[in-house]
């Protein structure tokens, strides 16, 4: 018995699904072969296969995972799905682990990321101050300055003068 094809979703929403094939790119004889029998399939709607691109896109009525149960059972090609989407706060927290390396390795040790929101937040509210605008912009920079620096003093224990990274 040969190897059914592998297709994998690359997306999928109400009435639509597109499907890449890269092993079979090219393979007009396989699309043709696999949109007749797709046509079969009552939940599908209409199947075009595009194998310029090793894709096959589908347009369907019913609901998504019925329609992928019934691609599944007819069993015309072996289905992978995409990894799951990184976790968007993980991915934001290592940038800013990242960037944080980054601020302290340039300056020895004195700078780190909260030091440098602290410095953009400051001179944002100092810009403000010199255009005149000493309303809410000049206020609100200065009030998240605030916070940065209030924060960073909570997370770091206080060390003598001399004896941080910076006098190494």
């Amino acid at each position: 018995m040969p190897a059914r094809p592998k297709g994998r979703l690359a997306h999928i929403c109400s009435g639509r699904a597109r499907f890449s094939f890269p092993d079979d790119k090219g393979n007009a004889a396989f699309f043709e072969d696999l949109v007749r029998r797709l046509d079969e399939l009552p939940e599908i709607r209409e199947a075009t296969g595009r194998p310029v691109t090793g894709s096959l896109v589908i347009g369907f009525d019913a609901e998504p995972m019925v329609v992928l149960n019934a691609i599944a059972q007819a069993g015309l090609f072996e289905l992978t799905l995409p990894p799951p989407p990184p976790n968007i706060s993980e991915v934001v927290r290592e940038q800013a682990d990242g960037m944080d390396h980054f601020f302290k390795r340039q300056s020895a040790g004195v700078l780190d990321l909260q030091a440098m929101a602290f410095l953009l937040f400051a001179g944002i509210g100092v810009a403000q101050l010199a255009r005149g605008q000493i309303g809410i912009p000049a206020l609100t920079a200065f009030y998240y300055a605030a916070g940065v620096f209030m924060e960073a003093g909570k997370t770091k224990p206080a060390q003598p003068p001399g004896t941080g990274a910076a006098a190494t």
